[in-house]
């Protein structure tokens, strides 16, 4: 995937997990398309992982799609989200840096099944109430 200098984000490849953002119906992209967002919504940022996306708005709103086993994507389900989705606990994020810090952050959330999540630091756990 690639973000222009105009906010655009465009994809292309494998989609097998929904990481393209373009639906369910096409497993393997070979064309580029533009993902679909709300016109009213700059892209500022994006971040790619091997079956998940993410990007960031100049609004500092985060929208994720792709492979959701885990409830990995921020979102109250496991299913595999096919399209951009707004996280909608998550506001005012500015960016992602080099070290994809952002997709780190919501890893940590996991499931919350039972209203907490484990983080990791290093060698210690920490148990965060959510």
């Amino acid at each position: 995937m690639i973000l222009t200098s105009d906010g655009c984000v465009y994809g292309w490849g494998d989609n097998r997990y929904g990481q393209l953002g373009c639906g369910p119906d096409d497993k393997l992209i070979r064309a580029t398309f533009l993902v679909n967002f709300n016109p009213n919504h700059e892209i500022k940022s994006i971040c790619c992982r091997s079956y998940c996306s993410f990007t960031i708005t100049s609004e500092g709103q985060v929208y994720s799609w792709g492979r959701n086993d885990w409830h990995n994507l921020g979102h109250n389900s496991s299913d595999n989200i096919w399209e951009p989705q707004l996280i909608a606990d998550m506001t005012v994020v500015s960016e992602v840096n080099e070290y994809n810090r952002l997709y780190e952050e919501l890893y940590r959330l996991g499931s919350g099944s039972f209203g907490e999540v484990m983080t990791n630091y290093g060698n210690v756990c920490e148990k965060c109430k959510i």
